[in-house]
């Protein structure tokens, strides 16, 4: 089972979810080959993010695979303090399509959560201001 993790559904290839109490719901444990979380993770409190990366990889069986997009707080404030960007950009990436934003986050602090729940990071990769990681749950 696909499962695509998103404030609005983009994927008509997997089963589209955009709450953590639906996931809990729908999805037994160990029963998803793939979730992705998109933009999503925003949506959360600090606080709130380690229970949600618990429920994930609950959700997901042996050998699966965890695809994480975000928005990385500290690559953008990077970009904006060398002048990569200007502070209209950094204002669109950090406002666009996030209207109930809770919390900016980092790769190394997504890294360290997975790490620590036994997923293997097989890709990171930097597509404009939005991080990509895919992971495998071993």
């Amino acid at each position: 089972m696909k499962i695509f993790f998103s404030q609005q559904n983009d994927d008509d290839t997997a089963f589209w979810i955009n709450n953590p109490s639906s996931l809990d719901i729908i999805v037994d444990n160990g029963e998803a080959s793939e979730i992705t979380a998109d933009d999503i993770l925003c949506s959360f409190n600090l606080n709130e993010l380690d229970s949600i990366f618990s429920l994930l990889a609950s959700k997901i069986k042996k050998g699966g695979k965890l695809i994480l997009y975000f928005t990385d707080i500290e690559l953008l404030s990077h970009m904006l303090a060398t002048g990569t960007i200007t502070l209209t950009d950094f204002n669109d990436a950090l406002c666009q399509n996030n209207l109930g934003v809770k919390s900016f986050i980092s790769t190394d602090f997504v890294l360290e959560r997975l790490s620590r729940l036994g997923f293997k990071v097989n890709q990171k990769q930097i597509k404009n201001f939005t991080s990509i990681i895919v992971s495998t749950l071993e």
